[in-house]
């Protein structure tokens, strides 16, 4: 069996949770996500592209 985790969207609520539960308890790799779980869609820490931003709005390619 893989690796991967399965995603379960919305498993922070009610039903959710419900998803969730029987592949958990089996052993079965999943991450639940809902609106207030960090993104790490890289599987790394969000960086803060401020910096980028500016230096790209300097050239006038992109406006902040």
């Amino acid at each position: 069996m893989s690796e991967t985790p399965i995603l379960i969207i919305g498993g922070a609520g009610k039903t959710g949770a419900r998803v969730n539960g029987p592949p958990g308890a089996s052993g079965v790799a999943t991450r639940p996500v809902s609106r207030s779980t960090p993104v790490q869609a890289l599987g790394r820490p969000a960086r803060d592209f401020a910096d980028y931003i500016s230096r790209t709005a300097a050239t006038g390619v992109w406006r902040a």
